[in-house]
């Protein structure tokens, strides 16, 4: 494997707020040949310094060629934009075309709302006139309470009371899925609890 740093320069179509830090090209060979270029990235679009990456892929691998264009958010973005209930714990985009298939779009990460871990994806595949796409999202478990907390939080008030138990409405393994092959159908699932008892 060979590593190099490049020269970093500031194209003139950069906003203000985005900074390039440092550029790294590699050769791999194994079993393969893979170029790979990454740029780090400094952004501040609401004030806070955060690290990005972005990087082009070139892979032979299996004696095909594939191209994939990936940007990645590096560390937590706490507060973005001041909405005090989120992080965006991981964010992620790729682009590959390839000369052995279609075009494929995907997008991935988590981020943290109030105090719930949410995971997103979606995923969208060029192939001609019917393009394909799909969209995941998963949630370990949400309250009723994690619900009115972050109702509170947006409104400045706090609904009910806040007096309401914990255990009144308790909904885990949530996913809603959704896939354009049957663009009038939306999956929803969870496991309910409802003050302590399992429906």
């Amino acid at each position: 494997r060979l590593r190099a740093h490049l020269p970093t320069t500031r194209p003139s179509v950069f906003p203000t707020w985005l900074r390039p830090v440092e550029r790294i090209l590699e050769f791999t060979n194994n079993p393969a040949l893979r170029i790979r270029l990454i740029d780090i990235l400094e952004a501040t679009p609401d004030g806070q310094t955060n690290t990005f990456t972005a990087s082009t892929d070139i892979d032979t691998s299996g004696g095909q060629v594939s191209i994939t264009l990936i940007g990645a958010l590096v560390e937590p973005w706490k507060q973005p934009f001041g909405i005090s209930w989120l992080t965006l714990d991981e964010a992620g985009v790729s682009l590959t075309f390839s000369d052995s298939g279609p075009a494929a779009v995907a997008l991935t990460g988590s981020f943290t709302a109030g105090n719930q871990r949410i995971i997103p994806g979606f995923s969208l595949t060029e192939t001609g006139m019917n393009n394909s796409a799909s969209f995941v999202a998963t949630v370990d478990e949400v309250t009723l309470g994690d619900v009115l907390n972050l109702l509170a939080d947006l409104t400045g008030a706090a609904p009910f009371g806040g007096n309401l138990p914990d255990d009144a409405l308790v909904l885990s393994n949530v996913r809603l899925a959704f896939d354009s092959s049957d663009v009038q159908s939306v999956t929803i699932s969870a496991t309910s609890t409802i003050l302590g008892t399992v429906q």
